[in-house]
């Protein structure tokens, strides 16, 4: 067999090297090819436009599309986790089956789909022509009703596993995003109740969101970053995730902009909230709650400490005087003349 190999990731490419030599295949640089394992740099794009147009991997990008459209006679091979099991396809059957070969050729058009993409946006920032974004997204779940179809989306393979269309899960991933590391967030179906900076007993709610590794059993749903959770979602390079429904698609993104990480999770669990409500929280975590179904909202009464977040609009000034930050949506005059440097308005 003859292998075309260039490769920027260059995991397990000895072990795959030490097989092609052992059953005295050959690497070639001329077609033609049985197997082409090629991979690009998805995050490294140079900052000048004549290294830029020099680095463009022209060849790599022509054998590799070559592959994917001849699959069943080329191999494509762009993820190195996926070398041994071509390898033990080849020593048992002689052959990888056309099922993976298509599975596989998928694959390598999302990569080099996404290599062209992020080559295109850096093209237009370097040349000063227009602002691009381009979001290749793999539907990992979806869920057909009655005249409607839901999809669960995400960017990169293998950032959730588990119950993906649980209902809400779009805001418990985007508080994973938005909160800070180690945070607990506690929810009764999409409302949070409780919240802290660090993994706490809190024994209500009947979903957890946790941004850490999470271990042992639960018997709620569990959204965390890692270990044995229901879904398992690892943050993106960009802190952002799409979601939405076959005919409409929504963007959360993290705005952290120098908060303290108190600050930071009050914001995340205020700017979640469905319903009219206010919270309390202390250095470490939430502390009183309220919320408003049908009376006007007040918060007379609330603790005092050192954050007070509202969804709502604030028209009471004596609360300058009882917290250390107020977070709202919006204030009055008044509450902003006395409050002045305590406000953090935030759209909700």
């Amino acid at each position: 067999m003859r292998f075309y190999i260039d490769v920027f990731n260059k995991d397990k490419l000895e072990i795959l090297k030490k097989w092609i030599e052992e059953n005295g295949y050959s690497v070639v640089n001329t077609p033609p090819y049985d197997i082409v394992v090629v991979n690009f740099p998805l995050n490294s794009f140079p900052l000048s436009i004549s290294k830029l147009s020099r680095e463009i991997n022209k060849e790599g990008v022509k054998v590799l599309f070559e592959a994917i459209v001849n699959h069943e006679d080329i191999l494509p091979l762009v993820d190195p986790q996926d070398y041994e099991k071509a390898m033990s396809y080849f020593e048992k059957a002689g052959d990888v089956p056309v099922a993976d070969r298509r599975s596989l050729a998928v694959k390598a058009m999302k990569h080099l789909l996404t290599y062209l993409s992020k080559l295109h946006i850096r093209m237009g920032e370097l040349f000063g022509i227009l602002d691009f974004d381009h979001k290749i997204l793999e539907v990992v779940d979806r869920e057909f009703g009655n005249g409607y179809i839901i999809e669960a989306v995400v960017e990169a393979q293998g950032i959730t596993r588990g119950k993906l269309l649980q209902p809400f899960l779009p805001v418990y991933i985007t508080t994973l995003i938005s909160v800070p590391e180690g945070s607990m967030v506690v929810f009764s179906k999409s409302v949070p109740i409780y919240a802290s900076l660090e993994k706490s007993d809190f024994s209500g709610g009947d979903v957890v969101v946790y941004k850490g590794e999470w271990k042992g059993q639960d018997d709620r749903f569990v959204v965390a970053t890692s270990g044995n959770a229901d879904v398992i979602h690892t943050p993106l390079e960009e802190e952002e995730i799409l979601y939405g429904t076959s005919s409409f698609i929504q963007r959360a993104a993290v705005v952290d902009e120098g908060l303290s990480k108190i600050e930071r999770l009050a914001t995340s669990v205020i700017s979640l909230t469905p319903i009219a409500a206010a919270f309390v929280f202390d250095d470490k975590g939430m502390i009183d709650k309220r919320f408003f179904i049908e009376k006007k909202p007040a918060v007379v009464g609330m603790k005092e400490s050192k954050i007070l977040a509202v969804n709502f609009d604030l028209r009471s000034p004596d609360i300058c005087e009882r917290y250390e930050r107020v977070i709202a949506s919006s204030v009055s005059n008044e509450v902003k003349k006395l409050c002045q440097s305590k406000i953090l308005l935030r759209r909700f």
